[in-house]
């Protein structure tokens, strides 16, 4: 648990190892959820997530950017062959800046008399 809490994933996939198939999505929020009401003994299921869209691994980023932003999951699991093999998640960045960009005030030019 102390993994889960220190590190910066947020999103879990969960996946049926028997069938190699994606059954649901557990987050940090839905897992701390269910370890307090149910203790150590809970299971996965009982908290994960079983209702998410899904991207092919070989579709053009803005229809799966656009579902991701439509939908009420977090993540939107990406497949390819009916395996999992990755996860987009909308995550707040900061923006891309120039080369050379500096935050620091720039001197007031001063004014040109002819």
């Amino acid at each position: 648990m102390s993994l889960v809490l220190m590190g910066a994933q947020r999103d879990f996939p969960v996946v049926l190892e028997s069938r190699d198939q994606m059954v649901g999505i557990l987050s940090r929020d839905q897992l701390l959820v269910g370890f307090s009401e149910r203790g150590p003994s809970g299971v996965v299921r009982d908290a994960m997530t079983t209702e998410f869209e899904t991207a092919d691994a070989r579709e053009m980023l803005t229809g799966a950017f656009f579902r991701l932003q439509s939908s009420t999951c977090p993540v939107l699991p990406v497949m390819q062959d009916g395996r999992l093999v990755g996860l987009l998640r909308c995550v707040p960045t900061p923006p891309l800046r120039p080369r050379g960009y500096s935050r620091a005030p720039r001197r007031p030019v001063p004014p040109v008399s002819c």
